[in-house]
Parts: structure tokens; C-alpha cells; sequence
């Protein structure tokens, strides 16, 4: 199965700590042979974006039960989204770039509700 990963995804920066006065890249072997920048696969764009798209498909069905009680009936879309920030930025291990993404489409998402 090929993932298309769109285009507005965010690709990682390059990262990489090499002691030594030449310049130097940070680079990894992939399975065909050939050098990549760490995380630039294409099969490893395609399952960190599917990673993503599951925690926004299950954030948007949370955020759409935890609507649906009194307690939070009042809030609005961007309330329950800064409350839903602070627990993305506590309970997943990712990159800002991919918290930010999610939050983008989640809001696309409960929007519709």
C-alpha cells in the first residue's frame, strides 16, 4: 500500500552532532543503498504521517464525547483546543512541527461539528 503524504506535512530538520573541524553531514544508509538525511525516507515520512492522522482521528472523536458533557458544553472550538494543546504537548512524544500540524487539521476537523 503507498501512503501519499501531503505536501504541507512537515519534513524533520536535519539534526546531528559530529565533532571535527571539517564540514561534515549527517546522513543515514537506507535500504536501497543510498545515503538520506535521517527521516527523510519516504516509508518513514508515510508512517510518521499515519502516526499523526491517528491521533488527530482519535482527538476529534474526544473532543466531539468530551462536547457533548456539561462541563465543557460552553466552550468553544478554540477553548477546547488550547485545553486539548496543552495535554498534546504533555502525553506524545513528537516534534512541535507535528504537534502543530495535528492541531491545524483538528481544528479542520471539529469545526464541522
Amino acid at each position: 500500500m503507498t501512503v501519499v503524504v501531503p505536501e504541507d506535512f512537515p519534513r524533520l530538520p536535519v539534526g546531528g552532532a559530529l565533532s571535527g573541524m571539517q564540514l561534515k553531514f549527517s546522513l543515514t544508509r537506507g535500504p536501497d543503498s543510498r545515503f538520506h538525511e535521517p527521516g527523510s525516507l519516504p516509508e518513514e515520512r508515510a508512517e510518521d504521517f499515519l502516526r499523526c492522522c491517528e491521533v488527530v482521528e482519535w482527538a476529534a472523536g474526544f473532543l466531539r464525547e468530551k462536547a457533548l458533557k456539561p462541563k465543557y458544553a460552553a466552550l468553544t472550538t478554540e477553548q477546547m483546543l488550547d485545553k486539548f494543546r496543552v495535554n498534546l504537548h504533555r502525553d506524545f512524544d513528537m516534534p512541535e512541527s507535528y504537534r502543530i500540524w495535528i492541531l491545524t487539521r483538528l481544528a479542520d476537523r471539529i469545526s464541522q461539528r
